[in-house]
């Protein structure tokens, strides 16, 4: 691992929310660490967050915002982008993207082709969401046979309520666990086959 995720692993949090604040001010010109290198931590009261080093992609970007999905380009793991146009197993009108689901960005600011972490599991407070979430509802990618995802924007299943595809029940998704205020909402990050 390289220095900064060792710096990071040398503190004690009291809250993952630490952890995931610390994370979110990343935004390396050249590479600290490995694309692609995983790092899990366990914060004081045995909660559980990953996160994923990777590189925003150079180009095709849409607007950048915070706590809110990406995709990868390639089968390496290490470069990320927020449109679903440019995962690499994007196929048009389908919602074949979900299937390159990387995470959740961190950093607002970080610019293309930059370093920095998403978080690929565990509690955060602050994840973008449609404005009727409410807790226990399941924020998916996208919920519909043939529909792409959009861009930085998940879709809301009704607590207790199936998705409407098996392809929506497989793919990475977030439960709320509070209702959304100002356009974020807390939940957990769960699905990612890429966790650590």
């Amino acid at each position: 691992m390289g220095q900064f995720t060792m710096r990071i692993l040398d503190r004690q949090y009291v809250a993952n929310t630490d952890i995931t604040n610390a994370l979110a001010t990343v935004a390396d010109a050249t590479a600290a660490n490995l694309p692609g290198a995983t790092l899990a931590v366990q914060d004081l009261s045995g909660n559980m967050v990953t996160f994923r080093y990777v590189q925003l992609a150079a180009s095709g970007l849409a607007t950048i915002t915070a706590v809110t999905p990406v995709y990868f380009t390639d089968q390496t793991c290490g470069v990320v982008t927020n449109t679903p146009a440019n995962a690499f197993t994007h196929v048009a009108s389908t919602d074949s993207a979900v299937e390159s689901a990387a995470g959740f960005l961190l950093n607002a600011n970080m610019t293309a082709g930059q370093y920095g972490f998403i978080q690929t599991g565990g509690y955060n407070p602050n994840i973008t969401s449609p404005a009727s979430v409410v807790k226990g509802d399941r924020l998916v990618l996208s919920n519909a046979a043939g529909t792409a995802p959009t861009a930085n924007l998940l879709v809301r299943v009704a607590g207790g309520t199936a998705p409407a595809t098996p392809e929506a029940m497989a793919q990475m998704y977030v439960v709320a666990t509070g209702s959304v205020a100002s356009g974020v909402a807390a939940g957990i990050i769960k699905g990612f086959c890429a966790q650590v």
